[in-house]
């Protein structure tokens, strides 16, 4: 076991490429509504833990010892032993900073892109964002220029700022890539940076790596397929078309025949030819020799087509890319009477009322031992957000309403508090 994290120096111990969650509880404060075992019992957890094993169920079953795949396990719980304790990967490490609190998950992150790049460890808060004037625009606007172009491929850059991955904004990794600091995108001078510029060798290698290339949808009879711009096939998403695993076919020793040979004939590793990701569009990723062999396997036609995409796509890489603008967000003209607008201001003081008896009721449970205590502790404070966001769109709809003083207009009892952002008194 060796300690390769430290959280307010508090060392996080791994086990079997897991985090300690119990180390990470006593970082944030030990308080006993946030002991691990709370939040694994939550079900946007279970769901989560679903979504990372379901991703690397290929994986996990494909691998033999001659593998260079690692097995991927989401989390353990060990009741005995020296290495007692809840243990998680570290999309887990992360959710479980942020049911937490925010401040908290921003101390755990900046410790983990500090860990990942071999720098000492950002632990404090970030400083209040510098705003952009159009005194200093340009001095920002040149360091941002210098920067980019030590990319050996500058198109790369409006990749990064449209995308978003599970690690967070692309926008985010382009900064740690260019040295500069997370929280100061677009917002610090060249004068003012104090990390040492990165190796322009080592840079086109690690933008290929956190973008992933950029991803080409094509739709095979209404199903998504989707590509890399160096034609990588998502073989996990098009073979739930086919009710078909990739494993299924990786496991055939006529393709681990073709694997073998196809390394020496490329002399390159298996891994650059097979690859395994996690987050959006995440899966098992084959080679473009591979991806059709596979398609084959899948279905004739369907291979004459992935064929033909993938000599598309080769050909459209010597092409200007126009990359689109995002649509924006669709608006719906939704008309409300006086009475639903009523009932919806009643429904989220209902909500946020039961939210916090459950509050109330939680030590309780607690002191009883209850085995409901995680899930009203989660109920009592994992909707917060989504109250007061409701609360601010029924504001706005409910602005030009007035209250009445003798509630002929029955909104007395929740107009009031609606616009105060808080209900009357539980008790």
């Amino acid at each position: 076991m060796t300690t390769q994290l430290s959280i307010l120096n508090t060392p996080i111990r791994t086990f079997e490429n897991l985090y300690s969650l119990n180390d990470l509880h006593i970082a944030s404060g030990g308080e006993d509504k946030h002991r691990p075992t709370f939040f694994i019992r939550l079900d946007t957890t279970k769901d989560l833990i679903t979504e990372i094993e379901n991703e690397n169920s290929d994986v996990q079953i494909c691998t033999s010892k001659n593998s260079d795949t690692q097995i991927c396990v989401s989390h353990k719980s060990l009741r005995t032993g020296i290495n007692k304790g809840t243990w998680a990967c570290e999309e887990l490490v992360l959710a479980y900073a942020t049911w937490i609190s925010p401040k908290f998950h921003l101390i755990v992150l900046r410790a983990f892109l500090a860990m990942h790049k071999g720098q000492p460890q950002q632990l404090a808060l970030p400083e209040p964002e510098k705003k952009i004037d159009n005194e200093n625009q340009p001095q920002y606007t040149g360091a941002l220029s210098k920067n980019t172009k030590r990319l050996p491929h500058p198109t790369d850059l409006a990749v990064f700022l449209c995308l978003k991955d599970n690690g967070g904004s692309i926008a985010g990794k382009y900064n740690t890539l260019m040295g500069i600091p997370s929280n100061r995108f677009l917002c610090m001078p060249e004068s003012e940076s104090r990390h040492p510029q990165p190796n322009v060798a080592n840079l086109s290698k690690n933008t290929k790596e956190l973008a992933m290339a950029n991803i080409i949808t094509a739709h095979y009879n209404g199903t998504e397929v989707f590509f890399q711009n160096d034609a990588f096939l998502n073989a996990t998403a098009i073979a739930k078309h086919f009710n078909k695993l990739p494993n299924e076919w990786l496991r055939l020793d006529s393709t681990q025949e073709y694997i073998e040979l196809l390394c020496k004939k490329l002399n390159t590793e298996k891994s650059r030819i097979l690859k395994t990701t996690r987050g959006v569009n995440g899966g098992t990723w084959l080679h473009r020799r591979l991806a059709v062999a596979f398609a084959r396997w899948l279905n004739v036609d369907f291979a004459i087509w992935c064929d033909e995409q993938i000599e598309n796509i080769l050909i459209g890489q010597n092409k200007p890319q126009q990359l689109a603008l995002p649509e924006p967000e669709k608006v719906f003209n939704l008309q409300l009477t006086e009475d639903e607008l009523k009932t919806l201001s009643w429904l989220w003081k209902a909500a946020v009322r039961m939210s916090g008896i459950l509050g109330m009721l939680y030590p309780a449970l607690i002191k009883l031992g209850s085995s409901f205590a995680p899930s009203v502790c989660g109920c009592s404070t994992e909707y917060e957000r989504t109250f007061e966001s409701a609360r601010k769109i029924l504001v706005r709809a409910t602005q030009d309403i007035e209250i009445d003083k003798l509630n002929r207009n029955g909104w007395n009892n929740v107009l009031p508090e609606l616009r105060r952002g808080e209900v009357n008194s539980l008790n």
